[in-house]
């Protein structure tokens, strides 16, 4: 049967950071345009914070906060979505992409390098000899990965959406994926750059910049960091913004991390 003209496909992204807290705390907060984020951050902050402690939700939204089905089990949370993960592999990529049983254990092997080792600037060579297999079959599973939402790709502005080429980045989807895969490996620059990145391409386009960790809207670059950070990699930037981790409220062109999981 032909559903060409009768099914609408919908993509729905992963619970932003505004949605967890609605669900977990019964915290109602309104989303934001990344406008409003840049320009007025201090007001919006110095208002929420009044209210809640962005930091202390934060880490576990990090660990358990993106599917929820945290409200039934948290305890079981990181072992449900890793026998989740092996279903979406095994099965559904399996069924879609008609691969092999074999090929699905290359996949899931793939995905624990990845996990190992995010956000980083794949050496494709290096890799597909780790897992013995071929730099374009190497490049087809990455393919697969990114189409079931286990993975996201960083590319530069330029470079377009085929299966054979090789992105700047490579990062796990979202922050939960981590905890699941590696949680030993689960570091937290690691988790502070796949937060942002995860939260922000939701809404806006989202490329590799070798200024900062990210161009946001083709105009706009973002490094984000501790509270430590400072601006020196984007000093030469005229649109430019550290997202920091670890502060309430920010100043200037220095802004809180947690605001950026109130865009949607």
């Amino acid at each position: 049967m032909d559903l060409s003209r009768r099914a609408v496909l919908y993509d729905l992204p992963v619970l932003s950071f505004r949605e967890y807290l609605a669900l977990s705390e019964n915290i109602r907060l309104p989303a934001l345009r990344l406008e409003e984020i840049l320009a007025n951050h201090l007001e919006i902050a110095l208002d929420i914070v009044q209210k809640i402690k962005p930091l202390r939700h934060l880490p576990r939204y990090w660990e358990l906060g993106c599917y929820p089905y945290f409200t039934e089990s948290p305890e079981l949370y990181s072992r449900r979505l890793a026998q989740t993960i092996q279903v979406v592999v095994e099965s559904d990529l399996a069924f879609v992409e008609g691969i092999q049983v074999r090929q699905t254990r290359k996949i899931l092997q793939l995905l624990q390098v990845v996990a190992q080792s995010v956000p980083f600037a794949i050496n494709v060579s290096k890799v597909a000899e780790r897992i013995q297999i071929e730099r374009n079959t190497l490049l087809k599973y990455l393919h697969f990965l990114e189409k079931a939402a286990l993975l996201a790709f960083l590319r530069a502005p330029e470079k377009g959406l085929s299966a054979f080429q090789k992105p700047e980045k490579v990062y796990l989807d979202n922050p939960n994926l981590a905890y699941a895969l590696s949680p030993e490996r689960a570091d937290k620059g690691n988790l502070r750059e796949t937060f942002l990145f995860n939260q922000l391409r939701q809404i806006y386009p989202v490329h590799f910049t070798p200024a900062g960790d990210f161009l946001v809207d083709n105009r706009l670059v973002l490094e984000v960091g501790g509270k430590g950070k400072t601006f020196e990699q984007i000093k030469n930037e005229p649109q430019a913004w550290l997202a920091l981790d670890d502060i309430e409220t920010g100043n200037g062109n220095r802004i809180p991390l947690w605001l950026f999981g109130l865009l949607y």
